[in-house]
């Protein structure tokens, strides 16, 4: 194999290093014709394999390693090449031959963070992403990787530390703060996740997957005309013609503001696109409710249901649906199916209990008010259906 050819070129290397012997100066010359020539080589065999030219690419960078063995960034450039082709035990091995040749090369500890990434062993992959962060603390992508095999641990505290502690150094670096921003988001810290994000924004205005978590994160924050200005501009993007997910978090955003036609037209339009998506149904369903369109809401509330049959907002779009149509027994079992799969949600308890009060039950009724009112005692929804229900 080409492999065992390198492997025995190197410790042939090794041993003539070790032997001592003065080279003559012919072997000098020679010895210099072959780095340079295997710079060359490697030079090219980079440029195939950044343009995708694989194979080519590797019987390149065998002929460097060849001609230079102990040149372990020939060596790093054969491990990337390998790593792409699927074959993780190969490029380790040869990472490892790397590694004696350069202890200190930071590029080596974090492609084999790469290779334990893949085999799924994150907490490897976090130790040699660790090594290549202390042995180049200027490059982000190492900090980026090692934040993400924290996170992967289950520790996204310390990911979150990790990326304020290097935020110093990286204080203009849009990839970094817009990683930090959302770590801090996925912590339920929206207002702090905004001031990163903004700031990751205004940096990288080149990337517009940075402007799509800044949107995301108003939405959820309830700032919905500012994510509908942004969302609106990248679905323009002809790269996102696409991508449902953007227009249903753009429907959600017209929705709330009020804008009902242009969420069911927009919802319209994320429907064809991601039809087994449930998220979409449960917009349309939403939209139709409002504009009074209760045949459509059925049916797009049904179909979510069919797609998720734990869909705790489709069972409520029923119950109120059929609580407009004054089916009083059905609107129940639809608002009780909700609660049966998330005994957590107080509109569900809250609704049973408004129809248990019209069906004539208030006492009843109030016990589900207080559940809700226990659950969530800000709940201003359960505190004035409880009051209402003593008077």
């Amino acid at each position: 194999m080409r492999l065992n050819t390198i492997v025995l070129l190197l410790l042939t290397g090794l041993l003539t290093g070790c032997a001592g012997k003065t080279p003559s100066q012919k072997e000098q010359a020679t010895a210099q014709w072959n780095t340079a020539r295997a710079t060359v080589l490697a030079s090219l065999a980079k440029d195939q394999f950044e343009s995708g030219n694989w194979e080519k690419a590797r019987q390149t960078v065998d002929e460097a390693a060849k001609l230079d063995p102990r040149n372990a960034n020939i060596q790093v450039l054969s491990a990337r090449i390998w790593i792409e082709r699927g074959q993780l035990e190969v490029a380790e091995r040869i990472l490892q031959a790397a590694r004696q040749l350069d202890p200190k090369s930071a590029a080596i500890d974090y492609f084999s963070g790469i290779v334990y990434q893949r085999w799924q062993q994150p907490e490897k992959a976090y130790q040699y992403y660790a090594s290549a962060m202390e042995k180049s603390p200027t490059d982000p992508a190492h900090v980026l990787a090692a934040a993400e095999m924290l996170v992967q641990n289950g520790r996204l505290t310390d990911a979150i530390a990790l990326l304020a502690e290097k935020s110093i150094g990286f204080e203009n670096n849009a990839t970094l703060l817009d990683a930090w921003g959302r770590l801090v988001q996925q912590m339920g810290r929206c207002d702090d996740a905004l001031v990163l994000l903004r700031r990751a924004a205004m940096l990288g205005t080149d990337d517009p997957s940075i402007r799509e978590h800044l949107a995301l994160c108003l939405l959820e924050s309830h700032q919905y005309p500012e994510a509908a200005e942004l969302l609106e501009r990248l679905c323009k993007n002809a790269a996102n013609e696409n991508r449902g997910d953007l227009l249903i978090a753009l429907g959600e955003c017209q929705l709330q503001m009020g804008r009902t036609a242009d969420a069911k037209a927009t919802l319209e339009q994320a429907s064809n696109l991601n039809p087994e998506c449930p998220a979409v149904w449960i917009g349309l369903a939403k939209a139709s409710l409002r504009s009074g369109d209760l045949a459509r809401a059925d049916i797009s509330a049904r179909r979510a249901i069919s797609i998720d049959v734990r869909s705790t907002e489709g069972y409520l779009i029923i119950g109120q649906l059929r609580l407009k149509q004054n089916r009083l027994a059905d609107s129940l079992k639809a608002f009780q199916r909700a609660n049966a799969i998330d005994a957590s949600n107080t509109v569900a308890l809250c609704m049973i209990g408004f129809v248990l009060e019209r069906s004539g039950q208030p006492d009843l009724a109030s016990t589900y008010y207080a559940r809700a009112l226990k659950l969530n005692p800000s709940d201003v929804l359960s505190r004035e259906l409880l009051a209402g229900a003593s008077d």
